[in-house]
């Protein structure tokens, strides 16, 4: 992952204001806006139908965000902070945190 961050055809190829470069950020944006009501749209359609009842619908639509947005984040959290060796060292109170609040929000009743 080194070799990959370090190359010098990925640096050059920056553009700011970008977190890449506009045709590469556009396209992911764009379908992020676009991935929104879905989870709402799917669930509402499920009860119109008479398909589910609205508590299942709310579970959908929980179910459906953190499949979406929290199984990406949280990958990308471990792969650029726990196993970043120069990130642990130079910022442990951030990696300790990684770790700790995950656990928190899960044991944390509601």
């Amino acid at each position: 992952m080194a070799a990959i961050a370090a190359s010098p055809g990925l640096l050059t190829e920056r553009r700011p204001g970008w977190i890449y470069k506009a045709s590469w950020d556009l396209p992911l944006l764009i379908l992020s806006a676009v991935l929104v009501p879905l989870p709402i749209l799917i669930a509402w359609a499920a009860e119109a139908t008479g398909w589910m009842r609205p508590e299942k619908v709310i579970d959908v639509i929980n179910i459906t965000v953190a499949a979406l947005v929290g199984g990406p984040h949280l990958f990308s959290t471990i792969t650029y902070t726990l196993l970043d060796g120069r990130f642990r060292e130079s910022h442990p109170r951030y990696a300790m945190m990684a770790v700790l609040l995950p656990v928190a929000v899960i044991y944390t009743p509601c």
